[in-house]
C-alpha cells in the first residue's frame, strides 16, 4: 500500500516487509518481564524528580502546615493533590513490579522410581543365559578363555566353527597319557562336550593350522584318542565343568 508523502510512510513500509519474530525463548520471557519490572519502577522515580524539580521552588510557606481555622489556597491545594498523585503512582510501580510473573522452570523430573518398601525379586542370570542360548555356546573365537557349565538336563554344549583348519580336542579325557579325545574337526556345528568323566572340568582345546591336509587327518578320528597333535601356529582354550558330578566355574 502506498502512504503518500507521510513522513512515516518509510517506517511503516519496513515494519510492513517485516517478518514475523521468531517465538522468543523461554529466558528471554524471563529477561523482558524483569526489564519491563524495572522500566516502570524507573518511570515512577523519573515521575517523581520532575515533581520535585518544578515544585521544589515554592514558597517556604508550602513546606509549613496551614494555619488552624484557615482554609488553604487553591494553589496550595493543587500542590497537595499532585504530591499524593506522585505518591500513589509510585506506589503502584513498586506493586508492579512486585507483581510481574517471573517464569520459574518446572522442577527436575526425576521418573519412575521404585517402591522402598518392595523389594526387587533377585534375577538369576545364569538362568536367564540358559533359557536364551540352551545348549548353545559363544562363536569358538569368543570363547578363549571363558568357562561354561553344563548342567544335569544337558548333554553337552556345542560351538560353531568358522573355518576349515581347526579342529577341537579334549586334554582332560580318560585317554592314556600323551592322548586326547577328537571332539571336532572343521567347519560347522560342533558335537555335544561335556566333562562326563575324569575331572569335573575339562579344558579344550581349538587348534588351528596352516595345513588342511594336516587337519582332515583328523576327520574320521572324531570320539576316538589319539596322540597328541603337532603344535599348532594358533590355538585357544576353554573350559566346561558338569555341575552334576559337582563341577563350576569359579
Amino acid at each position: 500500500p502506498s502512504f503518500g508523502s507521510s513522513p512515516f510512510g518509510p517506517r511503516l513500509r519496513l515494519a510492513a516487509r517485516r517478518p514475523h519474530s521468531a517465538a522468543r525463548p523461554i529466558g528471554g520471557m524471563a529477561a523482558t518481564a524483569r526489564r519491563r519490572a524495572r522500566g516502570a519502577t524507573l518511570a515512577c522515580v523519573a515521575a517523581a524528580a520532575l515533581f520535585v524539580a518544578i515544585f521544589g521552588a515554592a514558597p517556604r510557606a508550602f513546606l509549613q502546615p496551614p494555619q488552624v481555622g484557615r482554609v488553604p489556597s487553591g494553589e496550595a491545594f493543587a500542590r497537595r493533590r499532585l504530591l499524593a498523585s506522585a505518591g500513589a503512582l509510585l506506589a503502584a510501580g513498586a506493586e508492579s513490579a512486585r507483581a510481574t510473573p517471573y517464569y520459574t522452570p518446572p522442577k527436575q523430573q526425576t521418573g519412575v522410581q521404585n517402591n522402598p518398601t518392595q523389594a526387587l525379586p533377585p534375577v538369576d542370570f545364569k538362568k536367564l543365559k540358559k533359557q536364551r542360548m540352551g545348549n548353545r555356546m559363544d562363536r569358538l573365537p569368543e570363547l578363549a578363555g571363558t568357562c561354561w557349565e553344563a548342567d544335569a538336563d544337558q548333554e553337552g554344549l556345542y560351538t560353531t566353527i568358522g573355518t576349515s583348519n581347526v579342529f577341537v580336542y579334549d586334554s582332560d579325557s580318560d585317554c592314556k597319557d600323551g592322548s586326547v579325545l577328537i571332539t571336532a574337526v572343521g567347519l560347522g556345528k560342533t558335537p555335544l562336550m561335556n566333562a562326563k568323566t575324569g575331572p569335573v572340568k575339562h579344558k579344550f582345546v581349538a587348534a588351528g593350522y596352516e595345513s588342511f591336509a594336516y587337519v582332515s587327518t583328523f576327520a574320521d578320528k572324531i570320539g576316538q584318542c589319539v596322540d597328541k597333535p603337532d603344535a599348532p601356529e594358533n590355538s585357544i582354550s576353554f573350559y566346561i565343568a558338569n555341575t552334576e558330578r559337582g563341577g563350576k566355574c569359579l
